[in-house]
């Protein structure tokens, strides 16, 4: 049965209040003497893994640079990996964490049931880093409903040039949830679970929007 959820937690700042921080940084920036160096601040999506204390000490960026956290994340579940927003100052091979949010990575599965849930979305932007396939969607509804995502597994497609392409479709339930406002969400699509276990050349993730069902191909060799 499909239930993924879209559990994201935000830590040190809301959502609202993050993005305009960031607005304002840039503000101080250009009112400020030129002779004054600020903090080089860098949002990105990442991952980080804890220990048997629920504990982060490292983040991994996507093009696969590790950084040493100056404080450790704590208070997650232990032995776990967390896919995050995280907004940071970089300096050398060491990161000082200012806020961040987890992300929706669920790992692709075949779900059973006959009737999957594709309601639209649109596709903001998407990019593929080493461990991840990435989406920012805008989606419709209300700030107070939750909405489902996942990712359905259909198999592999034998190409003519004697290749092969996994396909992916996006999964989301809207939840009833009227399509009175938009707003954006990330999520990311884990791709070591999809290589280990069958790997293939490509990837193909098929995502349902207001324009119609579209295909986005990514290598994956």
């Amino acid at each position: 049965k499909f239930q993924e959820k879209t559990e994201l937690r935000f830590h040190n700042m809301g959502l609202k209040k993050w993005f305009f921080a960031l607005i304002m940084l840039c503000f101080i920036a250009s009112c400020n003497d030129d002779s004054d160096i600020q903090p080089a601040y860098q949002f990105a999506l990442t991952e980080v893994t804890t220990d048997h204390q629920g504990k982060a000490h490292t983040l991994l960026l996507d093009d696969g640079t590790e950084l040493a956290l100056n404080t450790p994340i704590s208070g997650l579940k232990a032995d776990s990996t967390y896919r995050l927003q995280t907004l940071f100052v970089q300096n050398e091979q060491k990161a000082q964490l200012h806020s961040y949010a987890q992300v929706l990575a669920p790992e692709a599965k075949a779900y059973k049931t006959m009737q999957l849930p594709m309601d639209a979305v649109n596709v903001v932007t998407y990019w593929q880093g080493k461990h991840y396939v990435n989406l920012r969607l805008a989606i419709k509804g209300t700030a107070e409903e939750t909405h489902l995502f996942g990712f359905n597994d259909e198999g592999i497609r034998n190409n003519v040039n004697g290749t092969q392409t996994r396909l992916i479709t996006l999964l989301h339930n809207q939840n009833n949830d009227p399509l009175y406002y938009t707003r954006e969400v990330y999520l990311s699509l884990p791709l070591r679970p999809l290589i280990q276990s069958a790997p293939t050349d490509s990837l193909c993730l098929q995502i349902n929007t207001f324009q119609g069902v579209k295909s986005f191909v990514f290598s994956l060799k």
